[in-house]
This record gives structure tokens, C-alpha cells and sequence, in this order.
């Protein structure tokens, strides 16, 4: 799950489509802390469903203000899970 929740991290970085290293990146940030507009957020959402093989959750697929990189990466982790128990 750690792996995961880095490969997450590592997509909203500057190696993907972020501004920040993954390392500067905290669960506590919103995405418009770490530089995302609606622009960059599809983009994320192109990179997760192919790099991590999961429909996207469909209740975050509108970015805004609140949301936080630890809801998307739990709610990430949380659909992937149920997708494999499929």
C-alpha cells in the first residue's frame, strides 16, 4: 500500500504532471497548494487510470478547493482495493 500511495504521490509531481517533488508533497496540502488547476488535475486523472490500471473515483473527478492529496490518495487506495475484490 505504501508503494502505491508513492506511485500516487510520484504522478502529482514535477516527474508527472506537478510542480513540486514528490518529497515536498504532504497528505495535508490541497491540490491548489501543490499547483494543480482543472488543466493539470485531468491530466493526474489520464495518468492513475493508466498507470494504475483503476477507473478513477467517480465522486472525485471535479477538483476543488478542499480537496486534499490524502483524500485522493485514500479514496484511490479505497477504489483500487474494491476493484481488486472484484
Amino acid at each position: 500500500m505504501e508503494n502505491k500511495k508513492f506511485i500516487v504521490k510520484t504522478l502529482l509531481s514535477n516527474k508527472h504532471c506537478g510542480i513540486f517533488s514528490a518529497d515536498r508533497i504532504d497528505d495535508s496540502m490541497t491540490l491548489f497548494e501543490i499547483g494543480f488547476d482543472s488543466v493539470r488535475y485531468m491530466e493526474f486523472i489520464v495518468l492513475v487510470e493508466e498507470v494504475l490500471k483503476i477507473e478513477y473515483p467517480d465522486n472525485l473527478l471535479d477538483i476543488d478547493a478542499s480537496m486534499t492529496v490524502g483524500k485522493i490518495i485514500d479514496a484511490i487506495l479505497s477504489d483500487e482495493y474494491q476493484n481488486d475484490l472484484n
